[in-house]
């Protein structure tokens, strides 16, 4: 796993790559939740994006609660983690990349929660990740 890390001096670097990559990168949101922190991924509710059944969702929460993510970005802001992307990559089936970012941002309506986003991605490749968070 490969992680970046960008401490307070480097929020407005962070914020500028954010926005790049999810203009670049992101295709939609398939799952939204809030939670409170420290809370597993199995237990949050999610409100699920409708172009996908239950079962759908079912597996890939599953698998993205067993495996760890290839890359972590985090941003971390006065000794608190702020912004956290998590990516993992499933493989390519059927001609499709099965690509996802977990993205969680910290204190979504207080200190003691954060707003939980799974989604989908689109024009991965091998590196694309690793030169964009570099």
């Amino acid at each position: 796993m490969h992680k970046y890390i960008y401490k307070d001096e480097a929020e407005a670097i962070f914020y500028k790559l954010s926005d790049s990559f999810r203009d670049l990168y992101l295709d939609k949101v398939l799952l939204s939740g809030e939670a409170k922190n420290g809370e597993s991924l199995s237990s949050i509710k999610f409100e699920q994006e409708e172009s996908h059944g239950d079962l759908f969702y079912s597996v890939l929460l599953i698998g993205l609660s067993e495996i760890l993510p290839t890359e972590v970005c985090q941003l971390i802001y006065s000794d608190r983690l702020e912004l956290e992307f998590q990516f993992y990559h499933f493989g390519k089936v059927g001609g499709i990349h099965h690509d996802y970012l977990i993205m969680n941002t910290m204190d979504w309506r207080d200190k003691d929660g954060f707003l939980c986003e799974v989604i989908s991605l689109k024009n991965i490749k091998t590196n694309t990740i690793k030169e964009h968070w570099q």
